[in-house]
């Protein structure tokens, strides 16, 4: 089945969606999805268009992560930062964003990995020459986004700072688009609170229900350390695949490796900087896992082993949809 997603064209694309899909399927039968309450302004308003469960709030879902996954493999092959430009990466979003019942539901951080693609993707663009101020404006404007979703977010601004450092010589005027960047948001959001009178709703929901650290755990059953091992056998897959995923690979895109190699490091920081550590918080690692999992079953030369460990991926999803509820 890999074969088909080793080429990044339309039909393959296709494909793709309609495997998002298929994936995510159990929906039909299993309406029963939990109510998180921890986003921030942005998520809350998305939240709000639809019915908690209802099939829209789960087709968007979907088709999201089918966004998300699409993008994902656009800034694997415009950078250049995978051996072939093909859909692999986008695939193993597609499966860590459905390792359980719970993750078909949209959730602020499924929200926030959107905005979040967006400010990695402005960011590795930000190396060419053309257009580079536009860009990390945009770095840093759609990571403040992302934030309006999940606020500890914010946080994945550190990896920009330092990519800046790292890509390039650094520059203080970079540094200064980057904060106007951050800072543009929310100040739009500061004049939309004091027009409609909502700045204390505005700072309650965005900051002090948010940005905390983290003081409870919230309470777990045995089957979620499924989902568990699977992320983490994502990990030890990306780590021990390092000098592969570099090998031949020109300066800049070692670089951009290694920033993805950081933002995994700063996805499982991230989630404790809130009032409870809930387990579906493991989806802050879905971006740098993916990427890991899909470049290195591009160095893999045994493609009935790569047909095997997607099939475990699967396997594993089918079977944590239709026998568990998490």
């Amino acid at each position: 089945m890999l074969e088909l997603f080793r080429k990044n064209t339309l039909l393959n694309n296709t494909l793709l969606l309609l495997y998002t899909f298929c994936v995510r399927a159990v929906f039909i039968f299993n309406r029963d999805l939990p109510c998180d309450p921890d986003g921030g302004v942005l998520f809350e308003y998305v939240k709000s268009l639809f019915v908690q469960g209802g099939l829209g709030e789960v087709l968007f879902a979907t088709f999201l992560i089918f966004i998300q996954a699409t993008l994902l493999n656009r800034i694997c092959g415009v950078n250049k930062i995978t051996r072939e430009n093909s859909l692999l990466p986008g695939l193993f979003l597609v499966l860590l964003s459905s390792l359980s019942v719970s993750f078909l539901a949209l959730s602020p951080i499924m929200l926030a990995n959107f905005f979040l693609l967006i400010a990695i993707h402005n960011f590795f663009l930000s190396s060419k020459e053309s257009g580079t101020a536009s860009r990390i404006f945009n770095t840093g404007f759609f990571t403040s986004v992302a934030a309006f979703c999940f606020q500890p977010y914010l946080i994945f601004l550190l990896v920009f700072f330092v990519g800046m450092a790292m890509l390039r010589s650094f520059k203080w005027i970079e540094c200064i688009q980057m904060l106007t960047g951050i800072f543009v948001p929310y100040l739009l959001l500061f004049i939309y609170g004091f027009v409609f009178d909502q700045i204390p709703q505005i700072i309650t929901l965005q900051w002090y229900n948010q940005w905390q650290i983290i003081n409870s755990f919230a309470s777990i059953s045995w089957h979620v350390f499924i989902p568990f091992g699977y992320y983490l056998i994502s990990l030890l897959f990306g780590l021990m695949s390092y000098s592969g995923l570099i090998f031949r690979q020109n300066v800049q895109a070692r670089r951009k490796i290694n920033l993805m190699y950081f933002i995994t490091l700063m996805s499982g920081i991230v989630i404790w900087f809130q009032s409870e550590l809930r387990w579906s918080d493991i989806q802050s690692a879905i971006i740098p896992l993916a990427f890991l999992m899909g470049a290195f079953l591009q160095i893999v030369k045994n493609k009935l082993l790569s047909e095997l460990i997607h099939l475990i991926f699967l396997s594993g999803v089918l079977f944590l949809h239709y026998y568990f509820s998490a």
